[in-house]
């Protein structure tokens, strides 16, 4: 459910694709599980208690999120084109909750 990329753009097999190397990634490195799992426990608290996600919070999702492509590029180079589809999907921003709201000129 949910997660932090919604892959509705992609098809069926570029999912098993993105799945299989992030399975990859995670056991080259075990570490990137746990570190994932503590960001999105502390994005949750945040979400949970009503109050926005700090910044630095959001910046090291953001790093994590990087970390975590580049890995699952390495475990499987097939998935560089499924990670740019879901990057140009997104844009620059967003991530959990959407992007910021516009800011005023």
């Amino acid at each position: 459910p949910g997660g932090p990329h919604d892959l509705s753009m992609l098809t069926d097999a570029e999912k098993q694709e993105l799945h299989k190397a992030h399975d990859a990634a995670i056991a080259a490195d075990p570490t990137l599980e746990t570190e994932g799992k503590n960001l999105m426990d502390q994005m949750k608290e945040a979400h949970d208690s009503g109050t926005k996600p700090s910044d630095d919070l959001i910046a090291k999702m953001h790093a994590f999120r990087e970390k975590m492509d580049a890995a699952m590029i390495k475990a499987d180079p097939d998935v560089a084109p499924i990670i740019a589809k879901i990057k140009a999907h997104h844009g620059p921003h967003g991530g959990p909750g959407g992007p910021p709201p516009p800011s005023g000129n």
